[in-house]
């Protein structure tokens, strides 16, 4: 099923991506899969293809920073 034009393309790093904003932004205790979702424009279940539950994205996080420092 394509995507929607009105709704934006979800990948695993767009959505580890929306969730380091709202970490930077608002700080880690404010991070839930709800403020990312409304950050990306979609419910959050949609979140739920992408990443298993909270712990994955908060281990696709780290990943993502681990990356930023051995690049």
């Amino acid at each position: 099923m394509p995507a929607r034009k009105d709704r934006p393309s979800l990948t695993r790093a767009s959505v580890v991506a929306a969730a380091l904003a709202v970490a930077d932004e608002e700080g880690v205790a404010k991070l839930s899969m709800r403020a990312v979702a409304r950050r990306l424009g979609v419910e959050a279940m949609s979140l739920y293809h992408h990443v298993s539950n909270k712990d994955d994205l908060l281990d696709g996080m780290v990943d993502a920073v681990h990356e930023e420092f051995h690049a």
